[in-house]
């Protein structure tokens, strides 16, 4: 109708949603809407469309200032009474399509896995004993319905701390990477079957060695632990020191470590062991008390015949 051309004829290509009442007497009256959230993520980011698998498959990235003009548009039509609210709401919308959104504030629920993921990468990086070229994390379950593209920085800043770089933060992390060859990837997947959140670290080595590391927060404190490393399950708080040996599983490897530390002044505040086959490799995990000495890595090594350990003293 000449009504509706009228007032939609600075909208040309637009999806404008319409609410025509028509009453008794056959006339009618109508109402504009704004463009879906849907619609005005795809033009702001200029995606074909969103992911099938926005879980597991992005498709594209957009900042919080994209959303806030999008907000303030939506407002009038949506069921929230402020911008930051609108926001939020555009937001999950977004994510709902496998787009990223980045540039704004960390999420609560995002920020305690932080220095996790910092710790899990000084980890992987001190068992390789070198940087990494590449390091992905993967965030699972409950948690990675969220943005979770700062844990790309984390890896950054927990690798190049493991390999002695000072003064490392979120905002130079990125650049002392890139000087440096590492680069670092984040990806979400809805799936988490023992644990309602958890984040795998994945390193990549030039030497062709791959390690992984998974942790999870725990319970009402989101008490952190390090839950596996490659095959072997484990429960370690990653305390600030911590030793780990990879040896072919037989009798008498536990009771020499424990005498080789106890002898040098070492307190063992933990010990386990994972195997996944009797007699097959295993690997030993320890939290102690202090530093250990490097020569004391050698005599360990040299009196269990393990194929690798190594000790790692985390840093915040």
């Amino acid at each position: 109708c000449k009504q509706f051309n009228a007032r939609t004829q600075d909208k040309p290509g637009k999806v404008v949603p319409v609410v025509i009442t028509v009453y008794a007497d056959k006339s009618f009256d109508f109402v504009l809407k704004t463009a879906p959230a849907a619609v005005q993520i795809v033009e702001q980011t200029k995606i074909k469309k969103g992911s099938s698998e926005p879980n597991k498959s992005k498709v594209g990235t957009i900042s919080w200032d994209q959303i806030r003009t999008i907000a303030e548009d939506k407002l009038p039509d949506l069921n929230c009474f402020t911008v930051d609210s609108a926001m939020s709401m555009v937001a999950g919308t977004a994510r709902s399509m496998g787009v990223n959104v980045k540039g704004g504030e960390i999420h609560e629920e995002i920020r305690p896995s932080l220095p996790l993921v910092e710790k899990l990468a000084q980890v992987a990086t001190a068992l390789a004993d070198e940087l990494p070229v590449s390091i992905e994390v993967v965030v699972r379950g409950e948690v990675s319905v969220h943005d979770c593209s700062i844990l790309a920085t984390s890896v950054l800043k927990g690798a190049l701390i493991a390999t002695g770089a000072e003064d490392v933060t979120y905002v130079n992390a990125p650049n002392l990477a890139s000087e440096r060859g590492l680069t670092s990837s984040v990806s979400s997947e809805a799936d988490s079957p023992e644990y309602r959140s958890a984040i795998e670290v994945k390193a990549a080595f030039s030497s062709g060695l791959h390690i992984k590391v998974d942790g999870t927060l725990m319970g009402i404190k989101r008490t952190e632990k390090i839950i596996s490393i490659d095959k072997f399950d484990l429960d370690l708080p990653p305390t600030d020191h911590l030793l780990f040996l990879r040896y072919v599983d037989r009798p008498g490897i536990v009771g020499s470590v424990g005498n080789i530390l106890g002898k040098s002044g070492i307190n063992i505040a933990s010990m386990q062991v994972a195997r996944n086959v009797a007699g097959g490799e295993a690997l030993m995990a320890i939290t102690v008390d202090s530093a250990i000495p490097k020569e004391l890595i050698s005599k360990v090594a040299a009196e269990t015949g393990a194929t690798l350990v190594r000790t790692v003293s985390l840093q915040p």
